[in-house]
């Protein structure tokens, strides 16, 4: 009934063994995402989990109620869980080392993502905006 009271920032849950990864405040960022008076958020959980959606669903809220005291979780409806295999690629420790880099082989092909760099929303915006720098620097050093 009312937005998560972070603004537009991607909280991400620091707990030891914590359930919940990150919550996103998808309509503080983009209201027509939500009805009016009206507010939408998007919960993560990472790894294949046993439990249903609905034991998942109660034990993030416990979660959830640490992480937003004043925002009532209470009152929140969950519309929808899905479940993604292989959402993310194994990280293992050295595994940075195995990626590929932001330029090819093909002269003028690119890459930008986060198979770049590392596998989160954050690799992928690093991954970007190391592949326009590195763009930017090749179009200057081409004569005009």
């Amino acid at each position: 009934p009312r937005p998560l009271p972070v603004g537009f920032y991607l909280t991400l849950n620091a707990e030891p063994n914590a359930l919940v990864n990150e919550v996103a405040p998808l309509s503080n960022v983009q209201p027509d995402l939500a009805p009016k008076h009206k507010f939408l958020a998007s919960a993560t959980i990472i790894g294949d989990r046993p439990e249903t959606d609905d034991e998942l669903d109660r034990l993030a809220r416990v979660e959830l109620e640490t992480m937003f005291p004043t925002a009532n979780v209470k009152l929140w409806r969950t519309l929808r869980t899905y479940r993604v295999s292989m959402a993310q690629y194994a990280q293992d420790p050295g595994y940075q080392s195995g990626l590929p880099s932001n330029e090819t082989e093909v002269p003028g092909l690119y890459f930008a993502g986060e198979f770049t760099s590392n596998s989160s929303i954050d690799g992928a915006i690093q991954s970007g905006a190391t592949c326009g720098n590195l763009l930017v620097r090749r179009l200057a050093a081409v004569p005009a």
